[in-house]
């Protein structure tokens, strides 16, 4: 974990370029200028992507790519993981066999459990989302600090600091019911802490063809009708 985050650079760098088109190309271009430099998002230039194509078979160097990756914090704030977006040149999410985002290995079994990436600084007031993009899109929208819990078995583990007394946590919306699943598992053990908690779900239904919907929908809906 440490070489490759090592390894990588801010994303005000000249060589950082994918991550800030893969950012534009999102619809959230605006949320370059917002970001801590380099201490949660940073571009590996050249990261190598391996893919077992059957169980039991060995891992197949597919190529290398320029990769967005992410620092997971534990609940203590410790670097546990990195999570990982393999792009193109120009932008856009590698073409690859399997899954173009990844979580590393942890540091250590379970390490990650309870943890998330933490954008922003808290106070008494956190947002939060599962997905990167999701979390992002809630800070443009909002400005709220905001952490994404990577998955949706990361939001229901998702262990919040004690000074923050209430949360926002932008549930994604999608036909199998886990975003909304986690996202109520989280608001009843928040609630029984007694913070205050409100789940929102982005409005409307699911668009036909679609496995769900998230935040990141809503605020590229709402600019491309502006």
């Amino acid at each position: 974990m440490n070489t490759v985050w090592i390894a990588s650079v801010p994303l005000d760098q000249p060589e950082a370029e994918p991550a800030r088109r893969y950012f534009t190309n999102r619809g959230l271009g605006s949320i370059l200028g917002d970001l801590p430099v380099g201490d949660v998002l940073r571009l590996h230039p050249n990261l190598e992507y391996w893919h077992q194509f059957e169980d039991y078979q060995p891992f197949v160097l597919i190529g290398r790519f320029p990769t967005l990756v992410s620092l997971i914090r534990s609940p203590c704030g410790e670097p546990v993981s990195l999570h990982r977006t393999f792009l193109t040149s120009d932008g856009h999410k590698a073409q690859v066999p399997g899954a173009a985002k990844k979580l590393m290995p942890p540091v250590r079994e379970g390490a990650v459990t309870g943890g998330a990436i933490r954008f922003f600084s808290v106070g008494d007031h956190l947002a939060v989302a599962e997905g990167i993009e999701t979390g992002l899109a809630v800070r443009v929208a909002t400005g709220a600090s905001v952490w994404a819990t990577v998955s949706a078995g990361g939001m229901k583990s998702l262990v919040v600091p004690e000074s923050v007394r209430s949360v926002d946590i932008w549930a994604d919306r999608d036909h199998s019911k886990a975003g909304e699943a986690a996202a109520q598992a989280l608001a009843e053990r928040l609630t029984s802490e007694s913070r205050m908690v409100r789940i929102l779900l982005p409005p409307g239904t699911i668009p036909d063809g679609e496995k769900g919907c998230d935040w990141l929908d809503v605020l590229n809906r709402k600019d491309a009708a502006a």
